[in-house]
């Protein structure tokens, strides 16, 4: 039986939207989510930590999908705490979202 992911990233306009996280503590401020055309497998990637050849190597491919997110907010409760996840909360570059509705930056201005 698998244990349960310390941490949540909640990304709003992905499907699905929560994922586990077993990462550093608070996630980037930045994280691409990679879908690989073929296999439909997800991962996400922190760019700012990519070898520059991996890095190189993702953006020439033509069977990667890559969404960039930008994380909005984080929990800052202590790890001890009994039943509590921590999560943090993304939404993608050029999206803006208002606590219920997910909206391109241009309508929210």
């Amino acid at each position: 039986m698998s244990e349960f992911p310390p941490y949540i990233l909640a990304f709003e306009g992905l499907d699905p939207r929560v994922h586990g996280w077993v990462g550093e503590w608070p996630p980037p401020e930045l994280l691409w989510v990679v879908t690989g055309e073929l296999t439909g497998f997800t991962a996400f990637a922190d760019p700012d930590r990519l070898p520059p050849e991996v890095l190189e190597e993702m953006m020439i491919s033509d069977t990667l999908t890559i969404r960039t997110f930008t994380r909005r907010s984080y929990s800052t409760l202590e790890d001890d705490l009994p039943n509590v996840v921590r999560g943090a909360q993304y939404v993608e570059e050029g999206w803006d979202y208002d606590g219920g509705h997910l909206m391109r930056k241009e309508e929210a201005s």
